[in-house]
């Protein structure tokens, strides 16, 4: 917080984890980026993705497998994202199946934008999905729908 003028404080928690059955090791992080799409919140944005960058590069290292999910509050790589996709790929646009449905869904009540994200290294996407199934008891159990991928690793 500082670099605009949002108030909400944004974190990113990450994991370190371990495929029992291989022993590969990988680590996921999930974030939750600036909202405004003003100069400032736009330079949060970008600022709060290098920042991920530089720590998720300390922690996880090059070679690692590495999974980058979260509400980053916008829809394409010229809103701030710009340090994700320098080094990341995106699930979305990679994987051969996926959806282009939006995750972003307002309880139905406005704009439908996709905010949510899945970036990875060192992976492959084979399938994205935004999930909107109404199996939850619920039509909205968010006002995100969430997104989800299959991946494979060699």
């Amino acid at each position: 917080n500082g670099w605009n003028e949002e108030t909400q404080y944004r974190t990113t928690i990450w994991a370190r984890m371990k495929d029992l059955q291989t022993g590969n090791v990988f680590f996921v992080a999930d974030t939750h980026l600036p909202l405004y799409n003003t100069v400032t919140g736009i330079k949060a944005r970008k600022n709060s993705a290098a920042l991920n960058n530089t720590l998720l590069k300390e922690i996880a290292g090059e070679k690692n497998i590495l999974f980058l999910v979260g509400d980053m509050n916008c829809s394409d790589a010229q809103s701030g994202l710009e340090p994700f996709y320098e080094w990341f790929k995106a699930a979305r646009e990679d994987a051969p199946v996926t959806s282009t449905v939006p995750t972003y869904n307002a309880f139905g009540e406005g704009a439908q934008t996709m905010l949510d994200h899945i970036f990875y290294r060192n992976a492959i996407a084979d399938e994205f999905k935004t999930v909107t199934s109404a199996n939850y008891g619920v039509k909205y159990i968010s006002d995100h729908y969430p997104v989800v991928c299959k991946f494979s690793v060699r």
